[in-house]
C-alpha cells in the first residue's frame, strides 16, 4: 500500500510539474494549479474513465480492449480538463 502511494504520488507530481511548465507553458505553478489538477484528474480517474468502461464493455469485446480504449477516452479527457480548467489560455496570454 506504501509503495502504491509513494509511486502514485511522484507520478501525478511528475505529470503536474511536466504539464504545466512544459505542454501548457504555464510560467508558475500554483497551489490554486495543483488543486485544480488533482480534482480534474480524480474526476476523470474515478469517475469518467469507470463510466466509459461500463458502456463500452456492453458493446466491445474482450475486455482487454475496453480497457486500452477506456485509457485513451481520458488520456483525451484529461488533456481537455489541463487545457480549459488547469491552465486555460487567456486572451491576455495569448496576444503576447
Amino acid at each position: 500500500m506504501l509503495a502504491n502511494f509513494v509511486s502514485t504520488s511522484a507520478g501525478m507530481t511528475f505529470s503536474f510539474v511536466v504539464n504545466g511548465l512544459f505542454t501548457f507553458s504555464a510560467g508558475r505553478l500554483t497551489l490554486r494549479h495543483a488543486l485544480l489538477f488533482l480534482a480534474s484528474t480524480g474526476t476523470v480517474m474515478w469517475l469518467f474513465q469507470p463510466v466509459v468502461i461500463h458502456v463500452l464493455a456492453d458493446v466491445v469485446e474482450p475486455l482487454l480492449v475496453v480497457k486500452v480504449l477506456s485509457i485513451g477516452v481520458s488520456f483525451v479527457a484529461n488533456f481537455v480538463a489541463y487545457r480549459y480548467v488547469v491552465w486555460p489560455t487567456t486572451r491576455a496570454a495569448t496576444e503576447s
